[in-house]
């Protein structure tokens, strides 16, 4: 159980929990594990993202919405330094990523000039699509809790400046001791608690009590 949630349970301060935790743990009645957690949330490019788009489905956007199936390269181009992308290097990450989608793909027209084709796969949502959009939902996630997909997501995405904002904070998670859970069982089967629910509400006040005095 972590600090936090005994605050929750207990109704009493942090500080007055973690004495209380720091007192138990003197009389190894519990131990303490702390683990280091990365918690990841939206940047301000990603929030653009959410907005607008990324930089290749606006490129997959613009190739739809010119003749429906391909553009010629050098419209795209010409495109890059207006409403297509909001800096010149955003059209190497739209074509790098658009390809490695397979969203589209270049082909070279009987006059000599090159242009993108839409693929079937440009209307189905990139892993970093989804990851966005999870991230605007829950605002923050925990790196540790990711999907196998959502985790290659995040490593293509942390690879790209500003579009998430990553921090790191250690976790305190607080267990029972195995000499406490040998002197439970000891109370038990020697009937030292005559009736159960009656007791348990008496750990409880007990417990609270440990605490709030440390």
């Amino acid at each position: 159980i972590s600090i936090e949630r005994l605050v929750d349970l207990t109704g009493l301060g942090v500080d007055q929990v973690r004495r209380g935790i720091e007192w138990l743990k003197f009389k190894n009645l519990v131990s303490l594990k702390e683990e280091s957690v990365s918690v990841i949330r939206l940047g301000n490019k990603g929030r653009i993202a959410i907005e607008k788009g990324l930089p290749e489905r606006r490129l997959v956007n613009a190739i739809r919405t010119s003749n429906g199936q391909r553009m010629l390269l050098s419209a795209i181009l010409q495109k890059k330094d207006n409403v297509l992308f909001d800096e010149p290097k955003e059209s190497s990450a739209a074509f790098e990523n658009a390809l490695r989608n397979k969203w589209v793909e270049q082909e070279t027209l009987p006059s000599g000039e090159k242009a993108l084709v839409l693929m079937p796969s440009a209307g189905s949502l990139s892993t970093q699509e989804k990851m966005l959009q999870k991230l605007n939902l829950e605002e923050n996630i925990d790196v540790g809790k990711l999907s196998s997909e959502e985790n290659e997501a995040y490593n293509i995405l942390k690879r790209r400046p500003d579009y998430l904002i990553e921090k790191k904070h250690k976790t305190t998670e607080i267990m029972i001791s195995q000499h406490a859970k040998e002197q439970i069982l000891h109370d038990i089967s020697s009937n030292t608690f005559t009736n159960h629910n009656n007791n348990l509400e008496q750990r409880v006040h007990l417990t609270q009590e440990i605490i709030s005095s440390g």
